[in-house]
């Protein structure tokens, strides 16, 4: 007789482990309005870039190109290189680099292109906005034209 009960336990036990969740295949209303013609994303906003002309090491004119960081939607970190050679330059405080004439040195002078590229960390999100930069004789100078 001890056995009956237990296999009714045993029985009743099993099916309340198998028996699925409630679940419903119910219609749903989704009602939330739309206002206004446009429907717009987040983006990374392009750094706008400056452009001051200073004196760098040995009387040599330099230009420092900076920028205003992006804080939204995001903070980005932001890197510079010289688009005709793929050469890095230092970025300082996230916010401005200095091109020297050393890194530029040309015999003919020449008009070159920096592009500061500010990148959401982790991701393949990018934004860029190129700086074009005048390199004088023998790279004597660099100017923001």
């Amino acid at each position: 007789m001890a056995v009956g009960p237990v296999l009714v336990g045993l029985v009743v036990g099993s099916t309340l482990l198998v028996a699925p969740g409630r679940t419903t295949l119910a219609a749903w209303t989704d009602t939330s309005a739309v206002s206004g013609s446009t429907l717009a994303t987040g983006a990374l906003t392009p750094p706008t870039l400056d452009c001051d002309e200073s004196t760098g090491p040995l009387l040599s004119s330099a230009a420092t190109v900076s920028w205003v960081p992006s804080g939204w939607p995001t903070t980005l970190t932001y890197t510079a290189v010289v688009v005709e050679t793929g050469d890095p330059v230092d970025v300082s405080g996230n916010s401005s680099a200095e091109v020297y004439p050393s890194l530029l040195s040309s015999l003919l002078g020449d008009t070159i292109t920096l592009r500061v590229t500010g990148s959401l960390t982790g991701t393949g999100w990018s934004t860029s906005s190129d700086q074009t930069l005048d390199v004088g004789l023998l790279g004597a100078y660099v100017d923001c034209p």
